[in-house]
């Protein structure tokens, strides 16, 4: 069920309809963390959905929001596996997605942490 909010977060958004594109996926991330991501491919679909979340916080004019968001999804990859966090972004490590998003948050005022992102290991 989380994937198909996913899913159907990624058609809002494609629309031009943000606000539901944000529903759609506090709807995923609500299931996924009900599910305790223990496994490396739960915290893989909700680190994605978390990204996607921060890309839509930042559209809407929300950047501190959103770096606490991408710190939550860069957060749930470690220790994960480069070739498992490549398998879903067809080819891309998405903890190399998030951190180029997390770059941004160095100007942002109020955004939680230190201001550097992390490398990906």
């Amino acid at each position: 069920m989380a994937f198909i909010h996913r899913q159907l977060a990624g058609v809002w958004s494609e629309a031009g309809r943000p606000a539901e594109a944000e529903r759609q996926l506090a709807a995923a991330v609500e299931i996924y963390e009900e599910l305790k991501p223990g496994d490396a491919n739960l915290r893989l679909q909700l680190a994605d959905a978390l990204m996607v979340r921060g890309d839509l916080e930042r559209s809407a004019g929300r950047p501190a929001q959103a770096c606490a968001t991408l710190q939550r999804a860069h957060a749930l990859l470690d220790g994960v596996p480069e070739a498992e966090r490549r398998s879903r972004q067809a080819g891309q490590d998405l903890l190399v997605m998030i951190e180029r998003r997390s770059a941004l948050c160095a100007a942002v005022p109020g955004a939680a942490g230190d201001g550097e992102p992390r490398r990906a290991r």
